[in-house]
């Protein structure tokens, strides 16, 4: 007999945000796929890139002390990021957020894809993917309703969390404190025709046509998107956190910003076969060191600043996926809150038994 699961309905976690006042940040599973259109590609969710990194992870893990890890509170049989909503208390979390700078020459020819440097084609003049995201409201108070109910003058995750958990009292907030780290640099060589590491489509190619981006040198080029396979991101992602043991915490976030740039499951040069429901895309997840329920240790998440506005996948802009990993963070921080198996609704094409909330609504904007 085939089994049941609930619908769960959630709020939108798709923010999205494109030019916004710059303010600079402060120094110091469930294996289903969705078609997200007709020419492709499938984007897959997140809970799949944990589950493919398993191996990898078990093979080679990493101590960390978790005595002063995240504030978290039981929910069902999971935990929260936060206190309890009945606790009228503002918990501030540390964000810290490194820009990830990929470059891969390929062919003897180097592309660059750069969150901390301008595109005048696709980003307003002055502006960087990391400033964007510094003076956004994942960091600054701005007005905020969301299903029809305003949350106050607030960030944008304590705006979910308030509307998710609906009997907060009025003084609870979870907000977040962005930190700027030292950018992480991601050098790739590979032939002319890319291999299953890395390679750089040319969008024209892959049927999306002309897309906007800088028009000369070699940086953020018009018409080019990045692809990365996974463990050997992933990787860079964890070695960078080991190397600043001293100054990143299991006390705080790290986001790794991406931009133009995704990455495959299996093989970067056949990302985009629909045929191969397995392999594309992530644009982002979210894991935790030990993924235990009560003690994830180290937390971090990785997601792409699109540059494109909806042109290569539909339902995606500037910071909807930062949106979607931030508020699965908070949700499932170790990824393994257990959940009654609720499906059907938009990218959960079957049954899932984790919280991730971003992925019913994956491909949906609140701009």
């Amino acid at each position: 007999m085939k089994a049941s699961c609930l619908t769960l309905i959630v709020i939108v976690a798709g923010m999205s945000i494109t030019a916004l006042a710059q303010q600079k940040i402060s120094s110091g599973t469930n294996s289903t796929a969705v078609q997200i259109n007709q020419r492709g590609p499938i984007v897959l969710p997140d809970s799949l890139a944990r589950e493919r990194l398993s191996t990898q992870h078990a093979s080679s893990p990493i101590g960390q002390a978790t005595t002063a890890g995240l504030p978290l509170f039981l929910f069902g049989g999971g935990t929260i990021v936060g206190t309890l909503p009945t606790d009228p208390s503002t918990t501030t979390i540390q964000v810290d957020v490194v820009p990830v700078v990929l470059n891969i020459t390929q062919g003897g020819v180097l592309y660059s894809f750069s969150p901390t440097q301008g595109d005048a084609g696709c980003l307003p003049i002055n502006y960087t993917a990391f400033s964007l995201l510094s003076g956004s409201p994942f960091f600054e108070n701005v007005p905020i309703t969301m299903n029809g109910v305003s949350e106050g003058t607030t960030q944008y995750l304590d705006a979910f969390q308030r509307a998710e958990l609906a009997y907060v009292v009025p003084n609870h907030h979870t907000t977040l404190l962005g930190v700027g780290f030292p950018p992480l640099t991601i050098n790739l060589s590979v032939p002319a025709t890319g291999n299953s590491t890395a390679k750089v489509f040319d969008t024209q190619d892959l049927g999306r046509g002309s897309q906007c981006g800088n028009n000369s040198g070699s940086v953020n080029l018009q018409n080019k998107l990045a692809v990365v396979k996974l463990s050997t991101l992933d990787s860079s992602l964890r070695n960078y956190i080991t190397a600043r043991g001293a100054q990143i915490q299991p006390s705080h976030l790290v986001l790794f910003l991406l931009y133009n740039s995704i990455s495959a499951n299996v093989d970067a040069t056949d990302f985009f076969n629909i045929n191969n429901q397995n392999n594309c895309c992530f644009l982002g997840y979210h894991d935790s060191y030990t993924r235990n329920v009560n003690n994830p240790g180290q937390t971090y998440a990785v997601a792409e600043f699109d540059g494109r506005n909806q042109t290569i996948f539909s339902g995606v802009a500037d910071v909807s996926v930062i949106s979607h990993e931030l508020a699965e963070w908070a949700n499932d921080p170790s990824g393994a809150n257990p959940v009654p198996a609720w499906g059907n609704i938009g990218q959960v094409q079957g049954c899932q038994t984790n919280l991730e909330v971003g992925d019913p609504l994956s491909g949906t904007l609140a701009p």
